[in-house]
C-alpha cells in the first residue's frame, strides 16, 4: 500500500536558465557582467535614485526606490548608497521592462537587453 505525505500532488517546478541584463548608456557606458538584480540596482544608481524615486513606481507594493526597508521585502532591496534602496523582487525580464519605462520616462535613450 502506498502513501502519500499532505495528500497533495506535487508539481515539479520547471526554471529556465538564468538570465542577465545589459544596459548600454548612449554615451557608451555599459553596465553588465553582474547578476541582473545587481545590473538593475546600479543603473538606478547611475541615473540617478532621486530622478527615478520621483517617478513614483512602485514594485510589490514597496517603492522602488526608497530610503527604509522593508519588512517583507528587505533582502531583496539593494543598497545604492546615499541612504537609498532599490527593490530588486522580480525576474529579469521584469527588471528589463521596469528599466525601459524608466528610460522613456526621462527620455534617456537606453538600450537593455536581455542575455
Amino acid at each position: 500500500v502506498e502513501h502519500k505525505a499532505g495528500g497533495k500532488k506535487s508539481v515539479p517546478i520547471v526554471r529556465t536558465g538564468r538570465t542577465g541584463l545589459v544596459v548600454t548608456f548612449p554615451d557608451g557606458t555599459v553596465v553588465a557582467d553582474m547578476p541582473a538584480k545587481t545590473v538593475f540596482a546600479e543603473t538606478i544608481k547611475r541615473i540617478g535614485t532621486m530622478k527615478v524615486r520621483r517617478l513614483g513606481l512602485t514594485l510589490c507594493k514597496v517603492p522602488l526606490v526608497s530610503n527604509t526597508l522593508d519588512k517583507k521585502y528587505s533582502n531583496a532591496q539593494e543598497p545604492v548608497g546615499g541612504g537609498f534602496y532599490v527593490m530588486t523582487h522580480s525576474n529579469t525580464k521584469q527588471k528589463a521592462q521596469i528599466l525601459e519605462k524608466i528610460s522613456d520616462q526621462l527620455h534617456l535613450g537606453l538600450k537593455v537587453e536581455i542575455v
